[in-house]
């Protein structure tokens, strides 16, 4: 898909990532894991210490948070001062809903789904939905949120925040259709606002022949036909497909 593979970002991502685990190998030698884990509502009671740990770090990874996210470090959030039996917290009791939630896809529904004879099963995991973020959302439904509570300039500037920290992971993507389906989300609401998030598409994506019809179907819509019939042969000079000759050909006839 595309937006997923710029080296850069997904070296810092890559280099981060390592770093926390780094670091939670670091304490780790300060700080052992309990051979008996407490309070285990979810994992089995007999769960072995390399158990639990690789659990741990399965959850530092698919979510991009720390062990404070979700446990007690009222104390300090050192290994050694946090209290990992309380539930203070209540990421710790969604934590809860969200295991049950995939042992429950896993275990059952996903038992009576078909992969064919030579398929592997398919299974999902945390990583499976919040690929590097605390909360899974899709990019253009956070930037809708935004753009409902602070305006288009403020998308903008929030999608270039998050480009510039996401890019090349996994958590966002920033291809083309992302902001085409924002800008669909926009037209009933905000039609005015469309074309700022249509250029920053041209911006991102300067080969973009869908941004370019889109464009062209904005100015139709508004009885601007000289200016949609340039969009849309732009459109086709990307991508000369015939049913943008038939748009063409129809502004062209009228």
């Amino acid at each position: 898909m595309t937006g997923f593979n710029a080296r850069p970002g997904r070296a810092l991502l890559l280099a981060a990532l390592l770093a926390l685990l780094g670091s939670a190998d670091g304490m780790a030698q300060r700080w052992q894991w309990p051979e008996k884990g407490e309070n285990l509502q979810i994992l089995p009671e007999d769960t072995t210490p390399e158990q639990l740990q690789a659990t741990m770090r399965s959850f530092v990874g698919a979510l991009g948070v720390r062990c404070e996210y979700c446990h007690d470090d009222t104390n300090g959030n050192r290994l050694s001062q946090m209290d990992f039996a309380a539930d203070t917290k209540e990421a710790k009791d969604i934590a809860r809903v969200m295991m049950e939630m995939v042992q429950g896809i896993n275990g059952e529904a996903l038992t009576q789904v078909s992969h064919g004879d030579n398929a592997a099963r398919v299974s999902v995991t945390c990583m499976t939905c919040h690929r590097g973020v605390a909360i899974p959302r899709m990019l253009e439904d956070l930037l809708a949120q935004e753009h409902a509570e602070a305006g288009v300039e403020a998308t903008i500037t929030r999608y270039r925040e998050l480009r510039e920290q996401y890019y090349g992971g996994f958590s966002y993507d920033f291809g083309e259709r992302t902001l085409l389906r924002l800008a669909e989300m926009m037209m009933a609401g905000a039609p005015d606002d469309v074309p700022a998030i249509l250029d920053l598409n041209l911006e991102m994506h300067p080969q973009s022949w869908q941004t370019h019809l889109y464009f062209g179907q904005l100015h139709a819509r508004g009885g601007d036909n000289e200016a949609a019939l340039a969009s849309f042969e732009k459109a086709y000079e990307l991508n000369p497909a015939p049913f943008i000759q038939q748009q063409i050909d129809r502004l062209k006839s009228q």
